[in-house]
């Protein structure tokens, strides 16, 4: 996805907890201080309480998935990930 938008893979992590947030009308920094207040942790990453949230994984997923679709980067990935074997 980086590739095809140009951008480093931070700005796309970025771009992608902001259409996150739009989407399901959420405040990720909410998510987080609870997720480090229930760890102890002093701080702690977006995609680390996106992980450990099943709600927030689903949601994550299903949009980075459709994203994907509507970009037509499906194939493009799978192609990239996949190993190749003797039955390509």
């Amino acid at each position: 996805m980086a590739e095809y938008f140009n951008e480093s893979q931070l700005t796309i992590l970025r771009n992608l907890y902001i259409e996150l947030e739009d989407t399901y009308n959420l405040d990720l920094n909410e998510y987080k201080d609870d997720y480090c207040f229930e760890m102890g942790l002093r701080n702690c990453s977006q995609l680390d309480v996106i992980e450990n949230n099943k709600d927030l994984r689903d949601m994550f997923d299903l949009l980075v998935n459709s994203l994907l679709e509507e970009y037509e980067l499906v194939d493009k990935i799978q192609k990239s990930t996949k190993r190749k074997t003797i039955f390509d």
